[in-house]
């Protein structure tokens, strides 16, 4: 068989068979001219599917730039050709061509996690294409028989991803170089505020769009990031805002025309994090346009961070799915609805503030149901209008909590009718308060609190002051049922705090305060009481004899004195 021979098949499952002239390696190549995919085997009489690959389109070059396969001179290779729809005729061209090695030399092996898997082969005058993704390409050269040759490098800021385009010669090629991985790890926070780890794509400013379809992919903004155009979402993108980040996408003086992130018809969805609660030090996302603010095609989630969404002719938040806010901050001031989705709206923590500046709503959800929740104390949602009022769509408060308006208190008994009449106010949560407990004298010391009772996620302070000759033991706070004085949870954490003293938060249940005390261990000789009148026998600090040569403090005969 020559090099380049090409195999023509038609019709059903076809075998046919070739002997390759020398030991090496081949590159298979197919092409189809009709649209209907097939598959491709090749094996040996004593070995069994050596190879098996998939054309599932048109052109598809199914064995192109797969492992290197290295057939043996003289050896018979048989090809099966099977077609994907039997009873569709289908017509394609197989071609096996000598291949040439795309390797990395020693120096640069750490580039065969960086590119496509290493090492390839390809034939003469082909196309070679290796990507790199989530990758930053540092150096990279080509060469051939030690002669450089010329290699295309191409970079997507948006998903970090980089590829490396030659021309393959008639000989091996050796790839040198080094890269290293776009992203970096970032801490997050969610509502709740336990702190995660992610790898995130650093956002540089110049994107244009973001994410990648059917997949999660991680950014972080970090410093002043200005985005003057639509940026647009593809799959499922989480976005960290880095304490101190400011990201804009426009300006009040120039805001974008037409929507300012837009996810529609890709299937995306959004997730805001910052890395703090604190709403002073966490990072900024700033949109402004003449359109909806965030149009996506799936959901929208916020647990931290701060957000602000304004709009001349738009909406806030247009989504054809769930709508899920439980901490950060969030600030909407749009002509239209500020929320408006097909799906629920759960607003369980945090500073929400949804209002309309047109005649339209805070919240307008056409199928789906609204919860208005709360984690702490200063959480709020202020509104023009709550929601719109449907016969599908219930609004409901988290059972066990309750919300006032400065006037009336709302809580999960509340009917949906009377949240739905409620205009220009802002809710904020009616926080219980539980008592602290704690014995009225301890045995060796004494534990002090700052307050006799605590709402919920306060910060408590305990003192503890041992006797003379005591130190704490065991201290603990244990929650209790605030009707039969049982206990609930034991070992409250406990945190050190300022000065010595004991923090923790405060539970949503009464707490009571227990310690015991032990005496204390010495660490040194306080007092010596040695007779004068017997030898000048010297100690150290620990009450131990030393001699003569000693140097140092020692007691002697009841008195300090350092020798020198």
């Amino acid at each position: 068989m020559g090099e380049n021979e090409g195999f023509e098949f038609s019709g059903g499952v076809t075998t046919l068979s070739f002997t390759p002239e020398e030991t090496d390696y081949y590159v298979f190549t197919t092409f189809s001219s009709v649209p209907h995919g097939f598959c491709i085997n090749v094996w040996t009489d004593s070995l069994y599917e050596i190879l098996s690959e998939a054309a599932p389109f048109p052109g598809a070059h199914a064995l192109n730039l797969g492992y290197p396969q290295k057939l043996i001179a003289g050896q018979t290779y048989r090809l099966g050709i099977y077609p994907q729809q039997c009873d569709v005729t289908t017509q394609a061209y197989v071609f096996v061509r000598k291949g040439y090695l795309i390797s990395t030399d020693a120096e640069s092996e750490g580039l065969n996690h960086l590119l496509s898997p290493l090492p390839v082969a390809a034939y003469e005058g082909e196309e070679v294409k290796l990507n790199a993704p989530n990758t930053v390409i540092d150096n990279l050269t080509a060469t051939a028989n030690g002669e450089p040759i010329d290699i295309e490098i191409s970079s997507n800021t948006y998903d970090g991803s980089t590829t490396c385009t030659f021309v393959m010669p008639a000989a091996d090629v050796t790839i040198s170089g080094s890269g290293h991985l776009a992203t970096t790890e970032v801490n997050y926070v969610d509502g709740d505020g336990t702190i995660h780890t992610a790898n995130a794509l650093p956002l540089t400013g110049n994107e244009t769009a973001i994410g990648m379809e059917g997949e999660d992919r991680w950014y972080v903004a970090s410093g002043e990031l200005n985005y003057t155009q639509t940026l647009t979402l593809n799959g499922n993108v989480h976005l960290i805002l880095a304490d101190g980040a400011v990201m804009n996408i426009g300006t009040e003086a120039e805001p974008v025309s037409g929507v300012g992130i837009d996810g529609s018809f890709t299937s995306s969805t959004l997730t805001v994090y910052g890395q703090t609660l604190n709403d002073d030090t966490a990072g900024h996302l700033n949109i402004n346009t003449d359109d909806d603010c965030i149009y996506i095609d799936g959901d929208y989630a916020q647990h931290s961070g701060n957000v602000t969404l304004n709009s001349s002719d738009g909406c806030g938040a247009a989504l054809w799915y769930n709508f899920t806010f439980t901490g950060g901050t969030l600030y909407i001031a749009v002509d239209k609805n500020a929320i408006y989705n097909d799906g629920n709206v759960d607003i369980l923590g945090g500073k929400l503030s949804a209002v309309s500046t047109g005649n339209y709503y805070g919240i307008y959800t056409m199928q789906g149901n609204v919860t208005l929740g709360w984690k702490n104390a200063d959480d709020e949602v202020t509104f023009k209008n709550l929601v719109y009022g449907s016969s599908y769509c219930t609004v409901n408060i988290v059972e066990g909590q309750a919300f006032t308006d400065g006037e009336n208190i709302y809580d999960s008994t509340t009917p949906s009718d009377v949240l739905w009449a409620l205009t220009n106010v802002t809710l904020r949560p009616v926080v219980p308060t539980f008592a602290i407990t704690l014995p009225e004298s301890f045995e060796h010391g004494m534990v002090t609190c700052d307050k006799e009772t605590a709402t919920v996620g306060e910060i408590v302070t305990l003192t503890v002051t041992p006797d003379p000759g005591y130190e704490i033991d065991v201290l603990t706070v244990t929650t209790i049922d605030a009707t039969s004085g049982a206990p609930l949870r034991a070992n409250v954490d406990l945190s050190e705090g300022e000065n010595g003293t004991i923090t923790f938060v405060m539970p949503a249940a009464p707490v009571t305060v227990s310690a015991t005390f032990k005496e204390s261990t010495p660490t040194a000789v306080e007092y010596l009481n040695i007779d004068k009148t017997k030898s000048g026998q010297r100690y150290n600090m620990m009450g131990q004899p030393v001699g003569p040569d000693y140097k140092g403090i020692v007691i002697e005969n009841g008195q300090k004195r350092v020798i020198r």
